[in-house]
């Protein structure tokens, strides 16, 4: 435990556990109920609407669930994956290996941010903007060895 609050390692830390609770931000949209007319008629007209995907056939509304379930899921896999990654890699190594995770992490949420400003999903942009930032302050902070 000592090892994720450590100096070099704080920011990367945090921005796993940003990752971590942006997931779960993420999820609570599940318990989202139909708040007007016109979203109810959406979420009627979705679940009536269905799409054959191979051997299944699902309405849009379980395809929208399955995607919804699976990005809160993957998010969140990949918070805890840094930190126990930071828990086992030796000090010798860690250094090296935090600096290369904050940076591929950096670019993959900078890749999604820019995929949710094109197709203009503000909730998803502004969450992958905010992982982009965190990952590179861990990419420049994180993992300096004899910052002690």
């Amino acid at each position: 435990m000592n090892k994720l609050l450590k100096r070099g390692n704080r920011s990367f830390t945090v921005a796993s556990l940003l990752t971590i609770a942006i997931s779960i931000a993420h999820l609570t949209g599940l318990t989202n109920e139909p708040f007007n007319e016109d979203w109810e008629i959406a979420f009627d007209a979705m679940q009536k609407a269905t799409v054959e995907i191979g051997p299944m056939t699902m309405s849009f509304d379980g395809l929208l669930l399955g995607l919804w379930l699976q990005v809160g899921a993957l998010l969140a896999l990949l918070g805890a994956k840094n930190l126990v990654l930071l828990l086992v890699l030796p000090e010798d190594a860690s250094h090296n290996a935090i600096r290369a995770l904050s940076i591929v992490d950096c670019i993959g949420y900078a890749g999604l941010a820019v995929i949710f400003l094109i197709v203009v999903i503000p909730p998803a942009l502004v969450s992958f903007t905010i992982l982009t930032v965190a990952y590179l302050f861990a990419a420049i902070w994180s993992g300096r060895p004899n910052s002690d």
